[in-house]
Order: C-alpha cells, then sequence, then structure tokens
C-alpha cells in the first residue's frame, strides 16, 4: 500500500498569528509585538492543549 504525505498548510490570518493544518490536527501560534511566540494551542481529535510563554524584560523564556 503506498504511503501519502501529509498535507501541511500554513494560513496568516492575522498579524500575530498562525495557523497549520496537518491532517486533522491544528496548531495555532500568537506572537507579540517583538515577534517573540507567546501562546501555542494543539487541536486533535477533539482535544486541545494550550502552552503560554512567559517572558522576562529582555525576553528570555522563563516558562512554558
Amino acid at each position: 500500500m503506498p504511503v501519502l504525505p501529509v498535507l501541511t498548510l500554513v494560513f496568516f490570518a492575522q498579524i500575530g498569528k498562525s495557523y497549520i493544518y496537518k491532517g486533522s490536527t491544528v496548531i495555532r501560534y500568537r506572537y507579540d509585538a517583538s515577534g517573540n511566540r507567546v501562546y501555542k494551542e494543539v487541536e486533535a481529535s477533539g482535544i486541545t492543549a494550550s502552552t503560554w510563554y512567559v517572558r522576562d524584560a529582555q525576553g528570555n523564556v522563563l516558562a512554558t
């Protein structure tokens, strides 16, 4: 049986947001004004996992 490649689509809906579709999985990212990722959300099979990125004044990631 041949293996088909997974289709990946990337959409930039607004400044600071991007959406990636891999099969039935949706990955959403949000960025601050400096271009740093502040949020990631993965939705698969009706389950959503969220990650917030906390940064210090210099932009270093303190926690995820």
